[in-house]
Parts: structure tokens; C-alpha cells; sequence
């Protein structure tokens, strides 16, 4: 969700490149991601979703931002 906030249009579905800094003094050039990245229909097809957790980490990367910066999801396959 965090790559929404550094883009140039705000359009949330408008695919872009933008530079995201990952640890301290690594930066890298990423596409920008859309929830269906994540869960696709291919993934949707083959895996239960148990839970979804998002939230910010400890050590914030966008500090004075209150947005989320991790997606966690809990799948199982599907027999």
C-alpha cells in the first residue's frame, strides 16, 4: 500500500515504477502492485485464505505516515 503514496498519479490502478527505499541506503525501482497481485485468481483457485493481516512495522520506513507496509496472508492449498 505504500507504493500508492510515491506515485506521480494517484490513479491506484495505473501501473508505474517508482523508487523504494528498503533498508537503510538500498533503494530499489519496483512496479507498482495492485491487491491482485498478490491474489490472483490462479492463487484463488488453488488456496483457502485463512487470515489477512496488514500493518506497519516497528521501525517504520514512512515515519509520520499511518499507512500500511506489510500484507501477510494465510493460505491453505487446496486438496
Amino acid at each position: 500500500m505504500s507504493a500508492f503514496f510515491f506515485k506521480r498519479s494517484k490513479d491506484y490502478f495505473n501501473r508505474e515504477r517508482i523508487r523504494v527505499k528498503i533498508f537503510e541506503g538500498v533503494t530499489v525501482t519496483q512496479p507498482t502492485p495492485t491487491l491482485d497481485d498478490y491474489l490472483s485468481p490462479h492463487f484463488l483457485k488453488r488456496f483457502d485464505i485463512q487470515a489477512i493481516r496488514e500493518g506497519r512495522d516497528l521501525e517504520s520506513l514512512h515515519p509520520g505516515m499511518k499507512i500500511p507496509e506489510y500484507l501477510l496472508v494465510k493460505a491453505a492449498r487446496r486438496p
